[in-house]
């Protein structure tokens, strides 16, 4: 049975009517949304097909109609797939009203609010305090780790280098069980990790977009034309990727665990991201790899490249190579 294409209203976009215009978010509806509002709005708010959309609306000219579900669609106001996590948590900003605008822009504002932050103190705490004792060397160890923004660019990453670094998001099997090294909401692993190699930085390895498959702990060739730059990055990461060896991108298939977990399994999967982040920061510093977490990226210029279905989405980004000798 082919799958239905059922487009909903994106819960993050809202509309007002002004004078003789619709308002969508930033954008001015065409014209012919001030005949068919509230009721289009409405229709769509529980899943509707595009087909059953344009009969609802069977007196309006059908080309008109048309016109307004396609700029709604381009306009990712009505969509059929999870939304990604920048438009999701995007629109909590306005929800949160604590902060100056500004302070991104005024280093001194932002080191004022920094130290603020990392000397912050709970506020519910009573004065009974029980101080802990100091950590041992294994612990202490750990804080040699620093997030890595320039790499040995002549030196090839090893085979058993590289091999190492990600064998820690292999699948173990036995005779009773499947293992993994980090952990996951309901067993599902629903995180697919997708690996961008630059040209000659990894011994055997050609360029090329790879798909990490844990069960055979190999990496498969997704495109080997895959051309990824810095034009993908803001400014302040442009060199960083420059530098790199390679790209992780965490991708989320929401097939794997909405549904066992309905929408919670999207803050499940960013919870997960970290995970896997944190278990490979701590194997790479074992094998003189360096990482650097990037925020934010146009990963719209590149997700060709992936061939994603539609309930993936980008959630999290490492630039990783070779530590520079200290």
């Amino acid at each position: 049975m082919q799958e239905k294409n059922i487009y909903f209203w994106s819960p993050i976009m809202h509309w007002e009517k002004s004078g003789n215009r619709i308002i969508i978010n930033e954008y001015n509806a065409p014209t012919v949304a001030v005949e068919v509002f509230p009721e289009f709005y409405f229709c769509t708010q529980n899943g509707i097909e595009i087909n059953e959309l344009i009969d609802r609306f069977s007196n309006i000219d059908e080309k008109e109609i048309q016109e307004l579900i396609m700029f709604l669609i381009e306009k990712k106001v009505l969509i059929k797939s999870i939304l990604n996590p920048k438009d999701l948590f995007e629109s909590q900003t306005k929800l949160f009203q604590k902060y100056d605008e500004n302070l991104m822009f005024d280093k001194e504002k932002l080191d004022v609010y920094t130290n603020g932050q990392l000397n912050r103190m709970f506020k519910g705490c009573k004065k009974t305090k029980i101080e802990l004792l100091k950590p041992n060397d294994t612990v202490l160890s750990m804080f040699e780790r620093r997030s890595q923004r320039v790499f040995d660019e002549t030196t090839k990453i090893s085979q058993d280098v590289f091999s190492n670094l990600f064998g820690v998001l292999q699948q173990i099997k036995n005779k009773k069980e499947v293992k993994y090294a980090y952990g996951s909401a309901g067993g599902l692993y629903p995180i697919d990790i997708f690996i961008y190699i630059k040209k000659n930085r990894i011994d055997g390895v050609r360029r090329g977009l790879y798909y990490y498959h844990p069960v055979s702990h190999s990496i498969y060739l997704v495109d080997d034309m895959a051309l990824i730059t810095k034009d993908v990055h803001f400014y302040n990461n442009k060199n960083i990727f420059e530098s790199s060896a390679f790209s992780i991108f965490m991708i989320y298939n929401s097939e794997s665990s909405m549904a066992k977990y309905g929408g919670n399994a999207y803050s499940y999967a960013l919870i997960e991201a970290g995970i896997i982040t944190a278990t490979l920061t701590s194997v790479a510093e074992h094998q003189g790899i360096g990482l650097c977490s990037i925020g934010d990226l146009h990963f719209d210029k590149v997700k060709k490249y992936f061939k994603l279905q539609g309930n993936q989405v980008l959630l999290h980004v490492i630039e990783g190579g070779l530590k520079l000798e200290q």
